[in-house]
């Protein structure tokens, strides 16, 4: 439960985990410092002091029965039509709330988030949370990064490779540029009847929060793998 304007409120983790992954094979039950990756961030749900129940969206029985190994709630399989690489995110999110309403167990709020973060921590998850409490005005919170590769860098060229039209900034010191920010898969968190209202996550009570490293490292390679897991490993040597 987590209390906002003095009134308490159930919170709902919902993981999304497909078995697909054509980068890095079953990179989702991958074992990652001595336990599948999706057990992290199930541990870090459970051990949150706000999250009430936490549940595994996935298309996988390998990944649905770790996930209850490891203490996530699996009531439904991901359609087929939801688990390939063109799958929109927010579809299955509809999914899933869809199944939750129809159960008659809907929450009041929802924090979305991806196996592939395994160093946005409880401490992370519990923070994330309380800004969201704190601030009344958002009705939806997402998770934001700063682009290391800046975009006023970069512009088309055309096919005789010619430059007098490329972006005049592609020689400026990135510290003169204004910074820019995309969204991450490492949190998010939705207001469910506010969402039920708009089905969308873009709105005027839509606010970002800003992640630091290394809490928004997202795995999608072998070398991901490697460098999160090396981070964690030096934070947490006893793993």
């Amino acid at each position: 439960m987590i209390v906002i304007n003095g009134k308490e409120l159930s919170v709902a983790a919902l993981i999304m985990a497909r078995g697909g992954s054509k980068r890095l094979p079953e990179k989702n039950i991958k074992i990652f410092a001595g336990k599948p990756l999706l057990a992290w961030t199930i541990q870090y749900c459970k051990e949150s002091q706000f999250i009430d129940r936490t549940i595994m969206s996935t298309d996988c029985e390998a990944i649905a029965d770790i996930s209850r190994e490891y203490g996530a709630e699996v009531p439904f399989m991901r359609p087929d039509a939801l688990a390939g690489d063109d799958a929109h995110v927010a579809k299955v999110f509809d999914h899933a709330l869809d199944f939750l309403l129809l159960s008659g167990e809907k929450p009041d709020l929802i924090v979305w988030m991806s196996p592939t973060n395994p160093l946005r921590d409880t401490h992370e998850i519990d923070r994330f949370l309380r800004y969201f409490a704190a601030h009344q005005s958002a009705k939806i919170l997402i998770s934001m990064v700063e682009v290391r590769d800046h975009p006023m860098h970069s512009d088309m060229l055309p096919p005789d490779l010619n430059m007098s039209a490329f972006s005049p900034f592609v020689d400026t010191n990135t510290q003169l540029l204004p910074k820019f920010y995309k969204s991450s898969e490492a949190l998010k968190m939705v207001d469910v009847d506010y969402y039920l209202q708009h089905r969308r996550f873009v709105t005027p009570n839509t606010f970002g929060y800003v992640h630091e490293e290394p809490y928004c490292v997202d795995i999608d390679s072998e070398h991901d793998f490697a460098y999160a897991e090396s981070l964690l490993l030096n934070s947490h040597p006893e793993c």
